[in-house]
């Protein structure tokens, strides 16, 4: 029995009348339905003691038994809860939870009082916690005691890491992985991510596999019980183009936010947000509700066929655009009627490198204008632009290009603007500095431009002058030309040879996830 169930069953031993689910419920601060769950279990068990559990419809539960075997049932229940409290699983769980959970600074004193060990033992618990832990946060000890340091993010990850160790370990008194959660997590808010996952946002999960839902829970339920504390993950400071396609999610991330804020009262910083995107990005859940607004299939059909005439492709085999577009239009149109505004955090940074394309997208988008009597915003227009540039990325074969000048600002957009006029229009190209290329592993980065010596050869570099002559032009082309060409070539041979997938999603997966 896990200890939910324990708890359970001595609030049942307490009682002298029948009682309703919803009774219990309350009480530990979980749902009807896993109290349903749990009476079948306790069913079983107490039946080794001659006690039955009654269940009655619409009047309740009740252990019916005599007084000598009920008091048996409850010295087993203290037996099974001092064992538990006191084994060496267990305590570590404490340890990780004050420590990363919690924030806590702890002391070896209190830890020894409460679990009436050595410290020479906690020592050894704290060396285990710590290497479980990795790169990702420190275990530091000081005369104040000891206490876990590391930025937002790395704390969040160090979390989801712990639980999914101890998801895989087997430890004596708990169950498993839904037993684990409720150690460590507050009920309320599990019950609160499991209702999002598979209630409220099932048509995006339903098709998911249950590797990616749990991973999501952790990570969700660790953010949302940190919010509550007052913790937020830093800004990422990732590529336009890298966060582009993390901003396919911002509608649905931005939705699961306003419905946990409704519910928990707490406070989702911008930078919260944009990391929950990335999450649902990276856990292969989008924006693809199914949905039954047919008035608006005519409009999404007129505004894709807009966009297809002025950018000269075809869109007919992009389902993805096509639902996207149909669920995102009537929420829209309603937030625009009624006065209510989402900020794309991405706003400045994508008029600035898709000025042309937000322009064509405002253009296209004119004829809902008409048809509704409302006026779109840039936040709007911007987050429709998303979905349109990541289809051209789909058809246009594009590349990423990074410009970096230590040179100063002005220097920096010299050079961006010369080759922005030189290169197609199709390619991402973007200022960045070593340290941004660096902390993010140089990423889906195709080609390097810069006037500096960089120690680089796994990606193209092209150095040249800060003015841009005319020579570093016509090198720019030849490296481009032989690139694009190299990269065509590389594709045509792994889409002829089915045996060579094209992208090695394990290790995406195992980057994303981490």
């Amino acid at each position: 029995m896990n200890q939910r169930q324990i708890d359970l069953m001595k609030l049942l031993c307490e009682q002298n009348v029948f009682r309703p689910a919803s009774f219990f419920s309350r009480k530990l601060s979980v749902s009807t339905k896993t109290v349903y769950s749990d009476f079948q279990d306790i069913e079983k068990f107490v039946k080794k003691f001659q006690v039955e559990l009654i269940r009655i419809p619409g009047t309740g539960v009740y252990l019916e038994g005599t007084k000598e075997h009920k008091d048996a049932l409850k010295e087993n229940l203290l037996k099974q809860t001092e064992k538990d409290k006191y084994s060496m699983e267990y305590r570590r769980l404490q340890i990780v939870k004050r420590l990363l959970i919690e924030s806590k600074t702890i002391t070896l004193e209190s830890l020894a009082d409460e679990f009436i060990i050595s410290k020479s033992s906690l020592y050894n618990d704290l060396n285990a916690v710590s290497k479980q832990l990795g790169s990702n946060c420190l275990i530091i000890s000081n005369d104040n005691g000891v206490y876990a340091s590391g930025d937002e993010l790395n704390i969040q990850k160090a979390i989801k890491q712990i639980v999914s160790f101890y998801t895989l370990t087997k430890i004596d008194g708990i169950s498993g992985y839904e037993e684990l959660l409720y150690i460590l997590f507050d009920a309320n808010i599990i019950e609160l991510v499991h209702n999002i996952l598979y209630g409220n946002y099932a048509e995006l999960t339903e098709n998911v596999s249950d590797y990616y839902i749990r991973s999501l829970e952790i990570i969700m339920i660790t953010l949302i019980t940190r919010v509550q504390m007052d913790f937020h993950v830093e800004k990422e400071n990732d590529f336009l183009f890298n966060n582009i396609r993390y901003m396919e999610t911002y509608v649905v991330a931005n939705s699961m936010i306003e419905f946990i804020k409704q519910e928990m009262n707490v406070v989702f910083t911008q930078e919260d947000i944009e990391y929950l995107c990335r999450q649902l990005f990276a856990h292969r859940i989008t924006n693809r509700f199914k949905t039954n607004e047919t008035q608006y299939t005519s409009m999404v059909k007129e505004i894709i066929e807009r966009m297809e005439f002025i950018e000269k492709v075809s869109f007919d085999q992009n389902d993805s655009l096509y639902h996207s577009l149909l669920y995102h239009l009537p929420a829209m149109v309603v937030r625009l009627k009624k006065g209510i505004r989402i900020h794309n955090p991405l706003l400045k940074d994508i008029k600035n490198q898709y000025s042309r394309l937000f322009s064509e997208v405002w253009y296209a988008l004119s004829v809902l204008e008409s048809k509704y009597d409302v006026v779109l915003n840039d936040d709007e227009i911007s987050l429709i632009l998303i979905y349109f540039q990541i289809a051209l990325d789909r058809e246009s074969k594009s590349n990423n290009i990074i410009v970096i000048c230590p040179y100063g600002n002005s220097s920096s957009q010299l050079i961006l603007n010369r080759v922005k006029k030189f290169l197609p229009e199709r390619d991402h190209i973007e200022v960045s500095t070593i340290d941004k290329l660096q902390a993010n592993r140089m990423r889906n980065v195709d080609l390097i431009i810069t006037p500096i010596d960089l120690n680089i050869d796994t990606i193209p570099v092209i150095k040249v002058s800060p003015l841009v002559s005319n020579e570093d032009l016509v090198r720019i082309l030849d490296v481009y030309s032989s690139f694009v060409m190299e990269k065509e070539s590389k594709k045509a041979f792994f889409e002829k040879d089915k045996r060579f997938p094209i992208t090695n999603d394990c290790t995406i997966l195992k980057y994303r996830l981490c």
